[in-house]
């Protein structure tokens, strides 16, 4: 969390914080089955982004408010982690994926890789 607020003025370094902070998350579970899944899942999301990163209008994180938002939602979550509210936890994280923007870059340019996180 202190790196992406570091990283707030820029949009591809916050990405690669908000996806640390990600992946320190699941791979704090236990879980090594939902370990694997999550990693493969979170690989399409960053390859989609590294792909739309190549013409920075096209980032979804370019707009600093965005990337504000997506920091607070990482306290939040990381608040209820913390607090052992695990319900809580998770209403948020099903919200910050529900608001996540969508774009059409699923299938282009990703190679799909099981890994852990």
């Amino acid at each position: 969390i202190v790196a992406c607020e570091a990283a707030l003025d820029d949009a591809e370094e916050f990405a690669r914080c908000a996806r640390s902070f990600h992946e320190r998350i699941v791979a704090s579970c236990g879980n090594e089955p939902l370990i694997l899944l999550v990693g493969t899942v979170e690989g399409i999301w960053s390859s989609q982004f590294a792909d739309e990163a190549v013409d920075r209008t096209e980032v979804v994180l370019a707009d600093r408010r965005r990337r504000e938002e997506a920091l607070a939602r990482h306290r939040l979550i990381y608040t209820a982690i913390e607090a052992g509210d695990e319900q809580q936890a998770e209403r948020i994280v099903r919200e910050h994926y529900a608001n996540r923007p969508r774009g059409e870059r699923i299938g282009r340019k990703v190679l799909v890789r099981a890994r852990r996180v």
